[in-house]
């Protein structure tokens, strides 16, 4: 019988004792059944996976979403619970890379002017060249990543707008 705000009542037995009708009835045994059968896929699964020790979280979104963030507290969580850990962000790649001059434009006192990648017109996705520039600033940083894993690191953030 249904109780205040839905929760479901004791309802009784014909000797007037009364026993509870939801999911705690069991109690416990079939919830201990399912945590072992788990387990037992999960160490099955462990010994099948070559490189089941390594993880990569990648942070997927568009910008100013909160990944970077994000991925700072996964960072801090997953280095103190003992696995070593490292982000690997493009954007912060993108913003060290020294900027490539654009021929076409220069300055008013002559000089080329130099290709802002923080720039709005870097992420426009009809600029061909731009969309080029952010595939190989992802794939540097995927491949940093990698290396990370053959130098022995055990988890890796990939933080990048996707």
């Amino acid at each position: 019988m249904p109780g205040p705000r839905g929760l479901v009542a004791a309802q009784p037995f014909s000797d007037g004792e009364s026993s509870p009708t939801n999911y705690y009835d069991n109690g416990g045994s079939s919830r201990m059944e399912t945590n072992d059968a788990i387990l037992a896929k999960m160490a099955t699964r462990a010994s099948l996976t070559a490189d089941s020790a390594k993880l990569i979280l990648a942070m997927v979104g568009l910008p100013a979403r909160g990944k970077s963030f994000i991925s700072h507290k996964l960072y801090a969580f997953l280095n103190w619970s003992g696995t070593r850990t490292q982000i690997f962000n493009a954007g912060q790649k993108r913003r060290l890379a020294e900027p490539e001059e654009t021929p076409a434009a220069s300055s008013s006192e002559g000089r080329p002017m130099q290709r802002e990648r923080s720039a709005a017109s870097f992420f426009d996705p009809t600029d061909e060249d731009a969309k080029a520039a952010r595939e190989e600033i992802a794939m540097e940083t995927l491949d940093e990543l990698l290396h990370w894993f053959e130098a022995g690191g055990e988890g890796g953030i990939y933080d990048a707008t996707n």
